[in-house]
């Protein structure tokens, strides 16, 4: 069974699109779970199914539902981002993905076109012809192995943003000889924070970013030392 978590702040629109995509066109056993994440009352999703007082910012909104989540134990935590759109295809997004698990792959993702906010989903050159790209960093709108994800202690909750997690994941995975794959036949589009073009946001796209940031280098300071950039790019040669 699939756990999918998606998690709104203040973009109903777009977060019920979603849940509707999903209800007309998954057909692998899911189960959804719509995080709120401190919504203003008239932003709230009308397919909530956790609500949080306060925003908790991306990771910890997203913790919040693994956690509700993991009661069921599902074999699959599949983190769906709002700034993203599904491509529309033929294909179950949920079983393509799915079918790419095997021991050594511990998260899977679809391709996906269009802006990004951050520069976390660079990717190594594709092989000629191979339905897969190897991640070098991977964001959060991915499908984890969950027990994987126990072994490692999910994400790093001392981080507020999934800024940083794609460091830390690339590197204990290849560490243990694991893969981030990227699936070409499902993709999505994603663009930069539609809370900040509705003007729904708390604060500046900029000014998040550099929160973000701020807060990603004192976390992995903290953890890796100073050089932390290196220590966790040992793995990429």
């Amino acid at each position: 069974m699939i756990a999918i978590i998606i998690v709104n702040y203040n973009v109903p629109e777009q977060t019920d699109s979603l849940v509707e995509y999903i209800t007309n066109n998954i057909k692998e056993p899911y189960k959804l779970h719509i995080v709120d994440n401190g919504s203003n009352d008239e932003f709230i999703s009308k397919y909530t199914t956790i609500r949080i007082d306060t925003n908790r910012n991306k990771l910890g909104g997203l913790l919040t539902g693994m956690h509700v989540a993991a009661r069921d134990n599902p074999n699959y935590f599949w983190n769906i981002s709002t700034n993203m759109q599904f491509i529309p295809t033929d294909l179950d997004h949920s079983y393509e993905l799915k079918k790419l698990f095997m021991s050594n792959v511990v998260a899977v993702t679809p391709y996906w076109k269009g802006d990004i906010a951050d520069w976390t989903h660079r990717i190594y050159a594709r092989e000629e012809n191979s339905t897969f790209h190897i991640v070098k960093q991977i964001g959060a709108y991915a499908m984890f192995n969950s027990n994987w994800l126990d072994s490692i202690g999910w994400f790093d909750p001392c981080l507020t943003s999934t800024w940083g997690i794609e460091f830390e994941l690339k590197y204990l995975a290849k560490k243990m000889g694991k893969l981030f794959l990227i699936k070409d036949s499902v993709g999505y589009d994603i663009t930069k924070s539609k809370v900040t073009s509705l003007n729904r946001d708390r604060i500046s796209l900029e000014l998040y970013q550099k929160e973000c940031n701020d807060e990603m280098e004192r976390v992995m300071i903290r953890k890796y030392g100073a050089d932390w950039r290196e220590v966790l790019d040992a793995y990429d040669n």
